[in-house]
C-alpha cells in the first residue's frame, strides 16, 4: 500500500516523472510478489477466467512492442494480408506503456490474492480509504486557505481548476467519486457494527468531507458522475433484496437528510460558488472535444482494427490522423478525452472487449457479494461495484484510466472483486 499512497502524492502519478517512478515501483512489487508465491511453493489465488483475460492482454499489448520493434513502419506495405498489424507507434511510449500495464496487473493478481483472507481484504480497504481521505483534505485545507497553487509547489501555475494534488479538476473530479462509495461504506460499517466513537466520527466526517469536495471541485463532469452513481445506489438497495435487509429505508431516512445538510453547510462554508458559477455561466463549447471525437472516430478506429496499434500510441496517431484528415483540431492532444474511444484505437475491439468483460466481470462479482452472509463482504462488493462503475462513466466524457494513480486504484478494486467469493473458508480470519 506504501505504492499507492506514494503514487497518490506524488501529484497524483500526473508527471512524467511521477509515472517512471511508480512504474518501476509496481514492476519491483510484482517481482517480490512472484518471490513470495515460490518461496510458498504456491499460486497466486486467482480465478481462471481472469487469469486467462490476462495473459490473452498481456500477449496482444507485447506482440505490438516486439512487433514495433523489429517491424519500426509507419505505413503499411500496400497489400498486406493482414490490415490489422500495427501501422505507427513509438516505440520507447509502448514500452513504457506496457511495463506500466504488467506493473498494474501485478497489482490485480496481489489484490486478488489477498482479498481471500478477511483480514487482509479489511485492511487493504482501510488503506485505501485512509490513503485517499488524506488527498481530500489537502484539497479542502487548499480551498479553505484559496492557496494560488498546491501547498509545495507555489512556484508553477497550475491555473485555477486544481484540487489537491491534481491539476485538471476532471481528474480529481474521478478520483473523488471513485473514492467516495469506499468511505462511505466504511462509515456505514462503523455504525452498524459499532467501532469505537473515534472510528465512527473519523469515517462520518470523512464521508462528509469526501462528498463536500466533489462539489467544492469544478468538474461538472464529476458532479453528474456523483449524482448517477447516487441513483442507481438507490435502485440497487431497492431491488437488491439482501441489501434492503441491511439497508432499511425508513431508518436510513433521517440519517442521510443529517449527512446532506451537513454537506451542503460544509461545502458552503469552504466555498462552493465557483463550481456553481461554472453551472450558471451555460457555455458547453465542447466544439474542439466533438471534433477531436470525429477524427478518431471516422478516421482512427476503422484503422485500429481488431488488434489497434499498440498501447501509448495515440498521442503519435492522433497528430497524424488530424493532419491526414484536414479538421481543425487545435492544441496538442495528448489523450482522447474519452478512454472508451482511447482504448479502442490501442487496443482494437479484442483488447478493449478483453478490458470490458474484466470491468464488467468485477462490477458482477461486486453485486453477488451482496448476497453474502457477511456484512462487510455485502456492503464491499456494493460499494466497489459502484466505484468501478462510476469511473467507467466518467470515462466517456474524459481519461481518469489513463492517470497511474487511478489506474492503480481502479486495479486493486478489481483486483478483489474478482478475488472475494461469497461463502467463507472455515480458516479464514474473522474480525469485527
Amino acid at each position: 500500500m506504501a505504492i499507492f499512497m506514494a503514487s497518490l502524492w506524488l501529484w497524483g502519478g500526473t508527471r512524467p516523472w511521477t509515472v517512471d517512478l511508480i512504474r518501476w515501483l509496481l514492476l519491483g512489487n510484482l517481482l517480490l510478489f512472484c518471490a513470495g508465491l515460490i518461496a510458498e511453493r504456491r499460486f497466486p489465488r486467482i480465478p481462471l477466467i481472469a487469469t486467462l483475460l490476462m495473459m490473452m492482454l498481456l500477449a496482444e499489448g507485447w506482440w505490438h512492442v516486439l512487433d514495433i520493434q523489429f517491424h519500426p513502419l509507419t505505413e503499411v506495405p500496400e497489400g498486406d494480408f493482414i490490415p490489422m498489424i500495427a501501422r505507427f507507434t513509438d516505440a520507447p511510449l509502448a514500452m513504457k506503456a506496457m511495463l506500466l500495464i504488467t506493473g498494474l496487473i501485478g497489482a490485480f493478481c496481489m489484490a486478488s490474492d489477498l482479498s481471500t483472507s478477511r483480514t487482509w481484504f479489511m485492511r487493504v480497504w482501510i488503506a485505501i480509504a485512509v490513503g485517499g481521505v488524506s488527498i481530500v483534505a489537502l484539497g479542502l485545507a487548499q480551498s479553505i486557505t484559496k492557496a494560488p497553487a498546491i501547498f509545495w509547489n507555489e512556484h508553477e501555475d497550475t491555473g485555477n481548476t486544481f484540487f489537491a494534488v491534481f491539476r485538471y479538476h476532471a481528474n480529481a473530479g474521478a478520483f473523488l467519486n471513485l473514492l467516495l462509495p469506499l468511505v462511505g461504506g466504511l462509515c456505514m460499517i462503523s455504525v452498524i457494527r459499532q467501532w469505537s466513537q473515534a472510528a465512527r466520527v473519523f469515517w462520518l466526517v470523512s464521508f462528509c468531507a469526501t462528498l463536500a469536495s466533489v462539489f467544492v471541485n469544478i468538474s461538472r463532469g464529476g458532479h453528474l458522475v456523483c449524482v448517477v452513481m447516487f441513483l442507481t445506489a438507490f435502485l440497487m438497495v431497492i431491488l437488491l433484496r439482501p441489501l434492503r435487509g441491511t439497508m432499511k429505508l425508513g431508518k436510513l431516512i433521517i440519517p442521510f437528510l443529517s449527512i446532506v445538510a451537513g454537506v451542503v453547510l460544509l461545502a458552503c462554508c469552504i466555498g462552493v460558488n465557483t463550481s456553481l458559477s461554472r453551472w450558471k455561466d451555460q457555455q458547453f463549447d465542447d466544439s474542439q472535444r466533438l471534433l477531436t471525437y470525429k477524427v478518431i472516430v471516422q478516421n482512427m478506429i476503422p484503422e485500429a482494427g481488431c488488434f489497434g496499434n499498440g498501447a501509448g500510441s495515440f498521442r503519435s496517431l492522433f497528430a497524424s490522423a488530424v493532419e491526414a484528415s484536414g479538421r481543425p483540431v487545435e492544441g496538442n492532444w495528448t489523450k482522447a478525452h474519452n478512454d472508451h474511444l482511447q482504448t479502442i484505437v490501442e487496443w482494437g475491439w479484442f483488447g478493449y472487449s478483453l478490458w470490458i468483460i474484466l470491468s464488467a466481470w468485477a462490477i458482477t462479482k461486486g453485486i453477488r457479494l451482496t448476497r453474502s452472509a457477511e456484512l462487510r463482504v455485502r456492503i464491499f462488493g456494493f460499494c466497489s461495484s459502484l466505484s468501478l462503475f462510476g469511473i467507467l462513466l466518467h470515462g466517456l466524457v474524459d481519461f481518469p484510466l489513463q492517470i497511474s494513480s487511478l489506474q492503480l486504484m481502479t486495479a486493486l478494486l478489481g483486483g478483489m472483486l474478482w478475488g472475494m467469493r461469497v461463502k467463507q473458508k472455515a480458516n479464514d480470519i474473522q474480525i469485527d
